[in-house]
């Protein structure tokens, strides 16, 4: 069987979602063009709430696509007792504070942490990877799936990062293109699309380097999720701080 065509079950899978979702329709056009056209679909739905998970690490808040801009609040399941830290992201500058402080830290460009780093936790940027799908070379249909409680069909879609920073803006380019210098091969993100063509979720390696997202002995892969909860929300103050 092609590559490009469904895989065993996905047709089924796709009916059921469809079947049993919101009555939301599943994106029309190829492949393709509907991959292509997602990340200019999914600027435009406007600021979104947002939820990004990897294994021991919970983030939650918004992202304005179309600003560059992201504040979460991130808690650390690995560090026994750390308190929840909120980051705000505006652009390639990060800062960071204890959840509740009143004053923003600026965060270490080399520093281990969300929104912040090349590999791992880099890969949790929903600005970067939406802009990632940006450089699609290949597109194949897993099927129908539900993502909070919305009809989507999942593409897996492997990407060239160097592509991917032609077409993206100037907060996830320099990004890409230091991703590009440290890879020789695309990289596979699997993308959750709706009947209006918006991103829902995005699946990735938790370290882009990888071409795939590995998996643990247990069978569950190595990756990070990024799932657009709702989109046209109020943002709040995402400027830079003063």
């Amino acid at each position: 069987m092609p590559r490009s065509a469904v895989r065993s079950g996905g047709l089924v899978g796709a009916l059921l979602a469809l079947a049993v979702g919101c009555g939301r329709t599943s994106p029309t056009g190829s492949p393709t063009a509907v991959v292509a056209a997602a990340p200019d679909a999914t600027v435009a739905a406007g600021p979104a709430q947002v939820t990004i998970e990897r294994f021991g690490l919970r983030a939650e808040g918004v992202v304005d696509l179309a600003r560059a801009a992201a504040r979460l609040t991130v808690t650390d399941a690995t560090a026994r007792g750390a308190a929840p830290v909120e980051v705000l992201a505006v652009g390639e500058r990060v800062w960071t504070r204890p959840a509740g402080s009143p004053t923003w830290t600026a965060a270490d460009p080399e520093a281990a942490g969300l929104l912040s780093l090349p590999g791992g936790l880099r890969s949790g940027d929903p600005r970067a990877v939406v802009d990632l799908v940006r450089g699609a070379t290949r597109v194949t249909v897993f099927g129908g799936l539900q993502v909070q409680a919305t009809s989507t069909i999942r593409y897996d879609v492997f990407n060239d990062p160097v592509a991917a920073s032609r077409a993206a803006g100037s907060a996830s380019a320099a990004r890409l293109m230091a991703l590009a210098a440290q890879v020789s091969h695309t990289i596979r993100v699997d993308v959750y699309v709706d009947g209006d063509r918006r991103i829902r979720r995005l699946e990735v390696p938790e370290d882009l380097r990888s071409a795939t997202p590995v998996t643990r002995p247990d069978t569950n892969r190595v990756s990070a999720t990024i799932d657009f909860v709702r989109f046209g929300v109020d943002p709040g103050d995402l400027s830079p701080p003063a």
